[in-house]
């Protein structure tokens, strides 16, 4: 049986994708749920789950092979499994564009005044706002975690003009065709100290945990911009906002918070040095048709005998 529990913020699987789900599926039954108790029922006997999977799917899974989430970030689902044999899919690869898209509203917001000017509205902040506007075509950007985002981003990024991109990524043996220099993570202190913007496009993984510290932020530019749509664990907040609050950083943009959420009376809002968005990177009406496409090929895939696309290694983390 493959139980679809859809996660409606992000994938909430239309008639048409549902009978597209039962084609792939063959001869085995397919039952869609958005009441969660009968969900958790239900996982007693799947074989597959699709959507919003949570903890009480794995209190007693007799049957199931196999789970696929429509988030790129899996680190609970990971602990929920725990040492099961149970194969996890997740969204990594499919989220890119808009991820990279987001991180560049972040920017520009920043190096063109955008946030400035809603934050104090009317023409006498003018001159004040336009002094401390950018262009992109002196500066270096360097993207960390070179996937599906971080290649999205860089080839936007080729389109800006950026005096110089470099790449950061674990494996070297990538596509360099919108960077001008690619190196590994143990090379970023080489780096960070001439870079304008740093932008995080990387999973979250054990290794990489608060890999975002003072003592590393404090490296960058004082000019410096710091973006981050990827995962909130990644910065150490605390060191952030004290690296902002000394002058050692200009602004950071950040969707994703190593809390969250924020509550709404915080008084981090107020602050002109940082422009938070709520974890929204993620929205893309293109989105769910990529994450259900995906899921019917692994259907298809997986009654072959055949490799799941988007399969989570634990080796790598991600």
């Amino acid at each position: 049986m493959i139980l679809i529990y859809p996660l409606d913020l992000i994938s909430p699987v239309t008639d048409d994708e549902l009978i597209q789900i039962q084609k792939s599926a063959g001869e085995l039954e397919v039952i869609l749920t958005r009441d969660k108790a009968e969900a958790i029922k239900l996982s007693k006997r799947a074989q597959v789950i699709f959507g919003d999977i949570c903890k009480e799917f794995f209190d007693d899974p007799k049957e199931l092979q196999w789970v696929q989430s429509v988030g790129a970030g899996v680190n609970k689902i990971v602990d929920f499994i725990g040492e099961r044999p149970i194969s996890l899919v997740s969204a990594r690869g499919l989220v890119g564009s808009h991820l990279a898209e987001h991180a560049f509203a972040l920017l520009l917001s920043i190096t063109r005044g955008v946030a400035d000017s809603i934050r104090n509205p009317g023409w006498e902040n003018r001159e004040e706002i336009r002094s401390k506007q950018w262009e992109f075509t002196d500066k270096v950007v360097a993207i960390i975690g070179m996937g599906s985002a971080g290649q999205a981003f860089a080839k936007r990024a080729r389109g800006f003009e950026f005096k110089k991109i470099i790449g950061i990524d674990i494996s070297l043996d990538i596509s360099t065709e919108f960077l001008d220099q690619l190196i590994s993570p143990d090379q970023i202190e080489s780096v960070i100290s001439s870079c304008d913007v740093i932008c995080l496009m990387l999973p979250l993984t054990p290794s990489n945990v608060g890999w975002f510290n003072y003592e590393l932020m404090s490296k960058m530019k004082d000019s410096g911009i710091l973006i981050n749509v990827s995962r909130g664990g990644l910065v150490v907040h605390y060191d952030l906002l004290r690296l902002l609050d000394e002058g050692k950083i200009r602004a950071a943009g950040l969707d994703v918070l190593e809390v969250e959420p924020i509550s709404g009376d915080s008084t981090i809002y107020d602050r002109e040095d940082l422009v938070i968005t709520p974890h929204i990177a993620g929205g893309s009406p293109l989105r769910s048709k990529r994450v259900i496409d995906q899921f019917c090929n692994n259907l298809e895939n997986w009654r072959s005998g055949g490799q799941l696309q988007g399969l989570f290694e634990r080796e790598r983390g991600f």
